[in-house]
């Protein structure tokens, strides 16, 4: 089950750095219910940048997800306790991320 908050109603106080998404480059958090959550660049198409999400809690990369990356929208799609919320296209040098937690 997707986890989800009102992005008008959240008091984001925190940022994530993550590096210049480049095929085969992994960025991983750790949420607030101690999990870890992975998320890799895999290209760019006319619809936009596509990922991949992963649950790496147990030392693993379990590939749970295949989206596109949106700003606005958390990267990790609600799929775990927290999130990061890219500002603009997470290929774009200036983009920043948002930590959010649900």
């Amino acid at each position: 089950m997707s986890n989800w908050k009102d992005i008008n109603n959240v008091n984001i106080t925190t940022q994530f750095s993550f590096p210049t998404p480049a095929k085969g480059t992994k960025s991983s958090i750790q949420c607030k219910d101690g999990k870890i959550a992975t998320w890799e660049y895999d290209s760019t198409d006319e619809n936009g940048d596509k990922i991949l999400i992963y649950n790496s809690s147990s030392g693993q990369n379990i590939q749970i997800a295949y989206v596109y990356a949106m700003p606005g929208r958390d990267i990790f799609c609600g799929l775990f306790a927290t999130g990061a919320i890219p500002s603009l296209s997470i290929t774009n040098s200036t983009c920043i991320y948002y930590r959010i937690d649900y």
